[in-house]
């Protein structure tokens, strides 16, 4: 910036030679480049205190102020993407209006997924069971799934509980020769056209 400036003046100022601008300084010049470098700090300041403030992207001591802002102070021990996702779904369930659209929503916002990686299916009245695409999916998540678990447990509107089972979706797992598949796992039967086929238990919680 500083070079193609000095470069427009008038040409009754001294100039560098081009493109050799540090090895033939002029006065004119360095005043130029001062500025430029005051200007550049000034920038990398607005940008490290817009880093801070950016709850997807800041750490540490950064995100623990945003958290105790939103009154989610950090749980000691808690990583910085364990904390990113919990706040990320708590500050969204904020601004819901409970469904469980908006409960979807703001997960996947927090674990940063398209919206329908992660989707429930009303498993008995007012329970849900978590669904989860792919594998490739489940183990892309910044958080476990027990730790998921935890944070849409807050979320959910009140009365509302979640299956302590998880289930993955375009998956297969093959029951034993003679042995009826579990239903629990695919909701097919041994010799069944499709056994085998489709979700099957990944995580079950504490259920004590």
């Amino acid at each position: 910036m500083s070079d193609s400036l000095v470069h427009r003046l008038p040409d009754s100022y001294a100039k560098p030679v081009r493109k050799r601008e540090e090895e033939t300084a002029t006065n004119t010049w360095k005043l130029f480049a001062v500025n430029e470098y005051q200007t550049e700090r000034i920038a990398a300041d607005i940008d490290m205190l817009c880093d801070q403030l950016d709850l997807h992207i800041c750490t540490g001591a950064s995100l623990d102020l945003i958290g105790r802002m939103y009154n989610i102070p950090r749980v000691e021990g808690m990583s910085d993407d364990v904390y990113r996702t919990e706040l990320l779904a708590k500050i969204s369930g904020y601004f819901s209006d409970g469904s469980i659209n908006q409960v979807l929503q703001s997960i996947a916002t927090a674990c940063k997924k398209p919206i329908g990686t992660l989707y429930f299916i009303e498993s008995s009245p007012a329970m849900v069971t978590l669904h989860i695409r792919s594998l490739k999916a489940a183990n892309s998540l910044p958080v476990t799934l027990e730790q998921l678990k935890i944070i849409i447990k807050n979320i959910l509107p009140v009365g509302v509980g979640l299956e302590d089972i998880i289930l993955i979706d375009e998956q297969f797992k093959y029951c034993t020769a003679g042995k009826e598949q579990d239903p629990d796992l695919t909701g097919t039967g041994y010799n069944e056209p499709s056994a085998g086929l489709g979700s099957y238990m990944i995580w079950k919680g504490d259920t004590t």
